[in-house]
């Protein structure tokens, strides 16, 4: 990869007079826009981690430039209104016919809480939240946990962590027999439809089933 060998690339449109001082500092280079970064013979990859209403028109010019695209979620901005909820649940039927349930809450008593649960014939499978700690206090009409780390990153940081190197891993691959395989565009797109039909759910107060969301975008 470009970014091994060659000087670090600044591509900024704002706050310019910082960037220059960062790019003398490093060696570095000074780019007007991403747009020209993205097109550079030099690039070979592109990471997308900026504000969200800016993913989509940055992968649509990574990928017309034939770079391979990493893309933070979600890849594009596309309800009109966006509705605040606090406590989310959501049951998805897989392909092989077990049920799985998300659950998503900012304000519980312990502190942000997301797990996710997956029944099926042969047993259950659950991922749960990380905790500052193991303990539960169990009273007549409470029960008390130890809340979530502080800091997110404690949490996160290890999955942006895998999902970086595993990028990196394909582009360095490509090409070859036993490169692995990597989320492509359409499992992005899937994404977005499921957070689409969850918010148009909880609006409508009705089930909406990915394929009606699917129908309007084909």
């Amino acid at each position: 990869m470009t970014i091994s060998s060659s000087p670090w690339l600044v591509s900024t449109e704002w706050l310019s007079t910082r960037a220059e001082e960062i790019a003398a500092e490093h060696n570095a280079q000074v780019l007007p826009d991403a747009e020209t970064l993205i097109a550079a013979d030099y690039t070979d990859a592109v990471i997308i981690a900026s504000s969200t209403e800016t993913h989509c028109p940055l992968m649509l010019a990574a990928v017309r430039a034939g770079k391979k695209v990493y893309c933070e979620k979600p890849l594009a901005s596309t309800l009109t209104e966006a509705h605040d909820v606090d406590t989310a649940m959501v049951t998805l039927r897989t392909a092989s016919g077990a049920l799985c349930q998300i659950d998503n809450a900012r304000r519980a008593v312990y502190g942000f809480d997301d797990r996710i649960e997956i029944f099926g014939t042969g047993g259950l499978a659950e991922s749960s939240r990380i905790t500052e700690g193991s303990v539960m206090r169990i009273f007549d009409d409470k029960i008390l946990t130890e809340g979530l780390p502080k800091d997110p990153m404690i949490r996160m940081a290890p999955s942006y962590a895998a999902a970086i190197q595993a990028f990196t891993l394909f582009v360095r691959d490509y090409g070859q027999p036993d490169a692995a395989p990597v989320p492509g565009v359409y499992d992005g797109l899937r994404a977005q439809m499921m957070a689409e039909a969850a918010t148009r759910a909880a609006s409508e107060r009705r089930i909406v089933s990915l394929a009606e969301i699917e129908s309007e975008i084909r």
